[in-house]
């Protein structure tokens, strides 16, 4: 049987346990059993490379993915140990590494840590049972500190090790103590407020745009920590701003400048405060609602969910966009299983958060080393195709259901055109997720650049179409929604040469603006490949699709 390292240290504390009226031998038991599930359960990052089943010879089924998926964050964790050279302030050199390191483990916690915290599967045995709920809290609170020191340290490996021959043991055991302080603010405080405002699938719906923002905010926030130091010839200096006290990564980056290089910058000091209190202030929320937390766990159990509203919007937009009755009809069924797809969801929609923000950070940096009116009178609205960074992902996605045994609907209904499969359900895509993103940041970009755009950004809506179009074509015919999403894990790879594509299409736009009038032509010939494509877009014959479905 399992015997963890952790287990065996926890046994020397097993007299304190006592004290705090944990029965620890059962504490154990129920950490055993939750660490052994952890080491079988595939990491996101490694879901691509784990065999399915596990049931070769000689697999007992102990295989412990977890470690290998620690030694791919460890590898990831690299990118961070070169700023640790970068200048010579040791605030500056931080502050970019804690950027960094915030979006690599927030990114970590959001798609593997949610299902350690926010896990309610051992309710329905252990709650029947004679167990000290005392007990139970802190064999989830011990779980959850193992998760995250394990996650931590493995991102850290690498800047850690440089920074004790880089700065010295001194700056390390600094670096330690602040990445525990920030583990505090990425995960408990911030779950415990969720679960305490909202119930069962409003919970699971508010879990995702979570994680939109928490994408914007990093992408956001880590432009904003460059910019709150200048570059002079090779050194950094800090500038201080009010805005500076929103920023997580300047809180923990403060101290070392404040403590170990001596810099009495008033701000710093407050900045270093921050770092301690925030953290300490949230984990004693923490404890006093651990109780409360329990209770509000259940509600992730739930499945009731409020009326949806705009039930009809898919219909409008099917009689608008669509031509055949089987086109609208498929229409407005993937646009309501892309609605109501826990998983699809979880897994397109934090691109939604990168494809919003994407497009303005070439304009805006040139906002800051230009000024405005040089970047209004120049040509970074290019940066709008970046929007389409979630298209490759999207349509690799269409074709996976949690609710894929259904696919006997496609072989069971009288279809004229089997085309209308497909054109049906990308246009509900598009429409649904691609063109919200493309309309608003148009919007944003004529309020910065003018009206003059407008043509350019009628050019940029057609060869996003026709983008869509190329690499549903190149990605492959599977049917929408058929194929159990697990099966989805090892095909992520397809989506990056798209990207190549989608290069294409910004440089033909300046090319056809090179000569007078090109780009009307250009307008032109995308308006005419558009319709060649989306015409022609997925005609099989029934037995084609008869075919697909036996496979």
């Amino acid at each position: 049987m399992n015997d963890f390292l952790t287990l065996r240290l926890l046994d020397q504390l097993q007299g304190l346990f006592g004290r705090l009226g944990v029965d620890y031998p059962l504490m154990r038991l129920i950490l055993r059993t939750k660490l052994t599930m952890d080491h079988r359960r595939v990491p996101v990052i490694l879901s691509g490379t784990a065999k399915k089943g596990s049931d070769e010879p000689g697999d007992t089924g102990e295989s412990n993915h977890f470690l290998k998926g620690l030694g791919m964050y460890a590898f990831m964790g690299i990118v961070m140990a070169p700023f640790l050279f970068i200048g010579g302030s040791w605030m500056f050199q931080m502050s970019i590494v804690f950027s960094l390191f915030m979006f690599l483990l927030s990114s970590s916690f959001i798609s593997d840590f949610s299902s350690v915290l926010l896990d309610t599967r051992d309710k329905t045995i252990l709650y029947t049972r004679p167990v000290n709920r005392r007990t139970l809290q802190m064999a989830r609170t011990v779980h959850v500190l193992v998760y995250m020191t394990q996650m931590t340290l493995a991102i850290a490996a690498a800047p850690l090790l440089v920074s004790v021959f880089r700065h010295g043991p001194l700056f390390t055991l600094l670096f330690l103590v602040e990445l525990a302080l920030m583990d505090l603010v990425l995960t408990a405080l911030l779950y415990l407020l969720i679960l305490k405002r909202f119930d069962g699938e409003r919970l699971k719906d508010l879990i995702n745009m979570v994680q939109i923002a928490l994408s914007v905010s990093i992408m956001i926030g880590y432009q904003l920590v460059s910019r709150a130091f200048q570059l002079i010839g090779p050194e950094t200096t800090f500038t201080p701003s009010w805005w500076n006290l929103l920023l997580p990564p300047l809180w923990f980056g403060a101290p070392f400048g404040w403590l170990l290089q001596g810099d009495r910058h008033p701000y710093l000091a407050v900045l270093s405060a921050m770092a301690l209190l925030i953290p300490v202030l949230a984990l004693l929320i923490y404890v006093r609602a651990m109780p409360s937390f329990e209770r509000h766990l259940v509600k992730l159990t739930s499945h009731d969910a409020p009326a949806r509203r705009g039930r009809k919007s898919g219909g409008r937009l099917s009689a608008l966009l669509c031509r055949s009755p089987e086109e609208r009809a498929f229409f407005r069924f993937a646009y309501r299983m892309m609605g109501s797809e826990r998983e699809f969801k979880l897994k397109v929609y934090p691109s939604l958060g990168f494809s919003l923000v994407f497009p303005f950070v070439f304009p805006l940096q040139t906002a800051m080393l230009k000024g405005w009116s040089d970047m209004a009178a120049g040509s970074a609205y290019y940066a709008i195709y970046l929007c389409a960074m979630l298209v490759p992902t999207l349509i690799l996605m269409l074709g996976y259901s949690g609710s894929y045994k259904g696919v006997w609907i496609y072989g069971a209904a009288p279809l004229r055109d089997t085309g209308a499969i497909y054109r049906g359900t990308l246009k509900a895509a598009l429409t649904r997720l691609l063109l919200p993103i493309f309309l608003l940041d148009s919007l944003l970009f004529m309020a910065l650049y003018g009206l003059r755009i407008a043509p350019d950004l009628a050019a940029v809506l057609l060869g996003l179409c026709l983008f869509s179009v190329l690499s549903f074509r190149i990605l492959g015919f599977s049917l929408p929604f058929s194929r159990p999403f697990n099966e989805a894990q090892s095909e992520g790879w397809r989506a990056l040469p798209l990207l190549l594509l989608l290069a294409v299409f910004p440089g033909l736009h300046l090319l056809s603006k090179l000569i007078g009038g090109g780009l009307y032509l250009y307008i032109a010939i995308l308006f005419v490949g558009n319709y060649l494509a989306w015409s022609t877009l997925g005609r099989k014959t029934p037995a084609e699709v008869q075919s697909t479905l036996t496979r």
